[in-house]
């Protein structure tokens, strides 16, 4: 299993959940590959909580509103840190003592920012769903969130007394945030509901109705009704009811459209509407939903564009709809999916 540990420094929640092997380790582990991912983690020690959040996902454990356990922490950090003192080489003591004293200052200030850090971290209450689940979610400020399949959100404990209500989401969700603002000529600080979507774009709202989608750096926000500011470095849009924002992995810059989206949620009903949707887009929202990668014979029926309607809770029943308005059959092999042109 020789891959590069560091590359795991920029992976998103939902880049674990799609790396074939991180799903391997935590369905089928054994010595060797457990082994790895403790050096993945002693590697990329920042990204440990956003590991233990796709192991929940991947096992489909029922996300609670709760604190990751310490105890379960503590002994996995105890085990990194086993195998981190295996493989420390050794050195030959220095000749100058204050060397010793400089390491052991370092040492200190290591230490003070792992304690600041895990403090910091555990501190967040975390909520995620899996494969073909939605989950409604109640914030301590009576905001409503309804999460969409193989989605999360996450949001300090003390949410409703700190300065500023904040969230952080992941994948598909709806919010309807609820409007605490009495003077409109001032508005104060713990007013305003923030909604981080990636390392880019912010939604800033006082209350509203609004629907986001942020998936391998792209994010894209749908007002319903009230207002949202979308922000994205030094750049601002003010939306309006049926206006989107949307933001690529790539561009600086929002994207603002009244024109109807190619993936309607139907959030109540549990579908997803089509609305000239090209096969291609289909395939990732089935991939997004129910966590399985679609690949097909025939690559030229990628670009076809399809209206029509597909649930978000029925892995099969979605499966047969798309077999069967694009004309195909579905093999399946060892995990692996394939659309086949009926001949």
């Amino acid at each position: 299993m020789a891959k590069n540990i560091r590359k795991y420094a920029g992976y998103s929640l939902f880049d674990f959940l799609l790396d074939p092997h991180f799903k391997q380790w935590v369905l089928q582990p054994n010595r060797e590959m457990d082994k790895y991912w403790q050096e993945v983690i002693a590697e990329n020690p920042i990204q440990y909580d956003t590991i233990q959040k796709a192991i929940k996902i991947v096992k489909n454990l029922p996300a609670k509103d709760e604190q990751i356990h310490i105890n379960g922490k503590d002994a996995l950090w105890e085990k990194i840190e086993q195998n981190l003192a295996t493989k420390t080489p050794h050195r030959p003591k220095p000749k100058f003592g204050y060397f010793r004293y400089a390491a052991a200052i370092l040492v200190l200030i290591g230490l003070s920012y792992s304690i600041w850090f895990y403090h910091k971290n555990t501190s967040l209450v975390y909520v995620a769903s899996g494969n073909g689940e939605s989950k409604s979610v109640l914030l301590p400020d009576s905001s409503r969130v309804l999460l969409g399949p193989n989605s999360s959100i996450s949001y300090d404990k003390n949410f409703a007394k700190n300065l500023q209500r904040e969230v952080w989401a992941e994948g598909d969700a709806k919010f309807n945030v609820k409007h605490i603002n009495k003077n409109p000529n001032l508005i104060r600080d713990g007013e305003r509901f923030t909604v981080h979507l990636d390392k880019k774009v912010t939604v800033e709202v006082l209350g509203t109705v609004f629907n986001i989608s942020s998936r391998r750096g792209s994010s894209l926000v749908e007002l319903l009704s009230g207002s949202v500011k979308v922000i994205q470095k030094q750049s601002e849009i003010l939306l309006k009811p049926g206006e989107s924002a949307k933001s690529g992995m790539n561009d600086d810059q929002l994207t603002v459209s009244r024109k109807p989206l190619r993936l309607i949620r139907e959030w109540e009903q549990q579908t997803v509407l089509l609305n000239r949707t090209s096969v291609r887009e289909i395939i990732s929202l089935i991939r997004d939903t129910y966590g399985i990668v679609l690949k097909v014979e025939n690559t030229t029926i990628l670009k076809n564009e399809i209206d029509g309607v597909l649930p978000i809770n029925d892995r099969e029943k979605a499966l047969q709809i798309l077999t069967s308005i694009t004309g195909t059959s579905l093999q399946e092999k060892d995990g692996s999916y394939l659309l086949k042109e009926i001949k």
